[in-house]
């Protein structure tokens, strides 16, 4: 996919917008923005719409004009970072009113798409959907501006782990190494992502430790939080989304899951790997998705039989 393929099926429409996965992160919310700034420089204004996107990003330039409600009109949807319909809430009005759907995302390729396949670029060996908004700038010979290298800095380091998770390639480090020729602040963005800590998430991690437990002989590390519990200890999605790193860092383990319950009766689960087990294939069992090493789903199964079955899953393909 180019840029001038992408602004050939923009055409005449004016409503453009960009959107991504529920829950964004810090690679969904980096590719938006960068794209938006890319579309920018070759005169196609478009908005992005996340679902309440963390404060964590604040400091990137256009965190603050990103929108959280559908807007009456789209004619072009671009998605980035995600290529499956169940995932777009709250913004599956927009995808079904788009005369134009665009995808870009890294994630494995769906049993169907999302759009047209001239239209649906998925690069699943890209270490983010960042790194591939980052190529699209190359390939176009399109000059970054400051705040797209910010937005896409933020994206890449994200999803490698601050580039300490396996897709970090080669083409990753390089693509990290140009964008910090534009003079951003890469070690206040590092900080920002991975060291930072607030009254409130070293409560969450308080409230999930005590609910800490070792599954699966021991070779799992589970955690969760009840919607009462996060309602006791004033907690929000925010302030839990580290938890299953730290669960992930514990020796002897191969697998890490966190679960809240953020809606009453509904559960998130957030996997991690340690090793070569595919925590995407266990997602998928509850109606997630995501990669081989992080992956996400929702459940409502209630506590007990949920935790019975994420064992299940886990342990029988260890």
């Amino acid at each position: 996919m180019t840029i001038e393929q992408i602004k050939s099926w923009i055409g005449d429409y004016s409503a453009v917008y960009i959107t991504g996965h529920v829950h964004p992160d810090g690679d969904c919310i980096g590719a938006a923005l960068g794209l938006q700034e890319l579309l920018a420089v070759h005169g196609v204004a478009a908005k992005v719409m996340l679902e309440t996107p963390p404060d964590t990003y604040s400091f990137l330039k256009g965190f603050s004009e990103i929108l959280t409600q559908n807007p009456d009109q789209v004619e072009v949807l671009l998605v980035v970072d995600c290529n499956d319909p169940g995932r777009f809430a709250p913004f599956a009005a927009s995808y079904e009113q788009a005369k134009v759907v665009i995808n870009i995302d890294h994630h494995e390729l769906p049993k169907e798409l999302i759009t047209v396949p001239e239209r649906c670029w998925i690069k699943t060996e890209a270490s983010s959907t960042s790194e591939m908004i980052y190529d699209l700038f190359v390939q176009s010979g399109t000059p970054f501006t400051k705040a797209a290298a910010e937005d896409l800095y933020t994206g890449i380091i994200f999803d490698t782990g601050g580039f300490m998770h396996s897709n970090t390639q080669p083409s990753t480090m390089s693509a990290a190494g140009r964008l910090m020729e534009e003079e951003i602040d890469f070690g206040y963005m590092m900080k920002r992502l991975f060291h930072r800590q607030t009254i409130h998430k070293l409560l969450a991690k308080k409230a999930a430790l005590q609910n800490f437990r070792l599954l699966g002989e021991q070779k799992i590390a589970a955690a969760f939080l009840t919607n009462q519990e996060l309602a006791e200890n004033q907690l929000d999605k925010e302030d839990t989304e580290d938890i299953v790193h730290l669960l992930a860092q514990l020796e002897e383990t191969e697998a890490a899951v966190f679960l809240a319950e953020f809606q009453p009766g509904v559960y998130k689960l957030s996997f991690r790997s340690q090793g070569e087990l595919d925590v995407c294939e266990i997602a998928k069992v509850f109606g997630g998705g995501g990669h081989k090493k992080a992956a996400g789903a929702s459940s409502e199964l209630p506590l007990p039989e949920l935790l019975a079955a994420v064992e299940k899953e886990i342990s029988q393909r260890l």
